[in-house]
């Protein structure tokens, strides 16, 4: 039920929000797009290592963007 528009609006009057359950990959990944603030799990490690793979790979194209001057998706 998480929309990034919820998000838009809780952060708007200030306020922190978090992403519920998120026990698939599918679910971490709509949390992140969403932005939420924190991802509540089972497996917080899952959300851990997920996250910071897709953080790398996003940081590793802007890189490669940057100074290799490449189309990234």
């Amino acid at each position: 039920m998480l929309t990034r528009e919820m998000v838009a609006l809780v952060h708007s009057q200030g306020k922190e929000i978090c992403g519920w359950t998120a026990n698939s990959l599918e679910t971490i990944e709509k949390n992140l797009r969403c932005g939420v603030d924190g991802i509540v799990a089972d497996n917080p490690k899952l959300v851990k290592q997920y996250a910071m793979q897709r953080w790398d790979s996003r940081l590793l194209n802007a890189i490669r963007k940057i100074f290799f001057d490449e189309n990234v998706k």
